[in-house]
């Protein structure tokens, strides 16, 4: 898809911070919650493409639903060791 197809379907509206922060390069979808003045909770469909990122420590809690593709990662065990990891969509 084009850069400008992207653009014409990205919602421009007040987004969640923490959201877009966490999911950097994502892009709005819907119009996201925070207009709704809820305290701490926002609710916000975005797209994001297949990318690597690294580890990043939250003071947030995130809830997330999968769509569309498998989710696929690593995550650090005990003993510095690495174990895959895939998210399913709709779960």
């Amino acid at each position: 898809m084009s850069s400008k197809g992207r653009a014409k379907d990205r919602i421009v509206t007040p987004a969640s911070p923490d959201i877009a922060r966490f999911l950097s390069g994502s892009i709005l979808r819907q119009p996201s919650s925070v207009e709704l003045g809820w305290k701490n909770f926002a609710v916000e469909r975005r797209t994001i493409v297949p990318s690597e990122f690294p580890e990043l420590a939250m003071d947030r809690h995130f809830l997330i639903l999968w769509e569309g593709h498998v989710a696929e990662g690593e995550t650090a065990s005990r003993g510095g060791r690495f174990s895959a990891y895939k998210k399913y969509p709709d779960t």
